[in-house]
């Protein structure tokens, strides 16, 4: 009868674990199953887009072999002197009124022009006074409000003195730079070039024929 007891405690022990068990097996969370890594993908605008596409080509072309644009520019004019005293333009004076001529190629220019002989001078001496508004010109760039050391040029030819003077009507472009990392600023002076002729007024009811005269 002892036997008995003791042989069904023992199988209601063992009855007892095996449930405890499955119970612990059954709370216990189900594994997730592994993570496959996934490649990152980032939306971006489309005129961003736009922008990275033609960057990209832009890399890939092959830039185009450099060219040199060779421009015509006027040949330079002389230098015209109003009686070795101002520079003035070349059509100041008229032809008439001219006594005499002095073309300088050289160290044969007065001293004080010699530095602007580069193009030639044609020093030009009426047959009488003739009064020009004219300025030094120091006093032009006073004008101007340039302060500082200056320098100045003449039909890029550079000018040592800046006391020769200039007619006012010479004058056709004034240019006035200074280089970065610099205290001289130029004040770079162009003579105008000749005025256009007026257009010949003939009367009215003239009229012109061409031909061979005969004899």
């Amino acid at each position: 009868m002892v036997h008995k007891s003791l042989l069904r405690r023992a199988l209601l022990a063992v009855a007892l674990c095996c449930g405890v068990s499955q119970l612990a097996l059954a709370q216990r969370p189900v594994p997730e199953p592994p993570l496959t890594p996934v490649q990152p993908r980032v939306q971006l605008p489309a005129a961003i887009v736009e922008i990275l596409a033609r960057d990209k080509h832009a890399a890939k072309a092959t830039a185009p072999p450099a060219t040199v644009a060779r421009v015509a520019t006027p040949r330079p004019h002389p230098l015209f002197l109003l009686n070795s005293e101002v520079i003035i333009a070349p059509d100041g004076i008229q032809p008439a009124e001219i006594e005499r001529l002095m073309v300088y190629k050289g160290q044969d220019a007065p001293a004080q022009w010699r530095e602007l002989v580069t193009y030639g001078i044609i020093d030009i001496t009426p047959k009488q006074k003739i009064k020009v508004r004219s300025s030094s010109l120091a006093t032009v760039g006073k004008k101007l409000g340039v302060l500082g050391l200056v320098r100045y040029t003449i039909n890029a030819m550079p000018v040592a003195d800046a006391n020769l003077r200039i007619a006012l009507d010479a004058i056709g472009e004034i240019k006035i730079t200074r280089a970065m990392e610099s205290t001289v600023t130029t004040v770079a002076i162009s003579v105008r070039p000749p005025k256009p002729s007026a257009p010949r007024q003939e009367p009215p009811g003239t009229i012109y024929i061409r031909g061979l005269a005969a004899y």
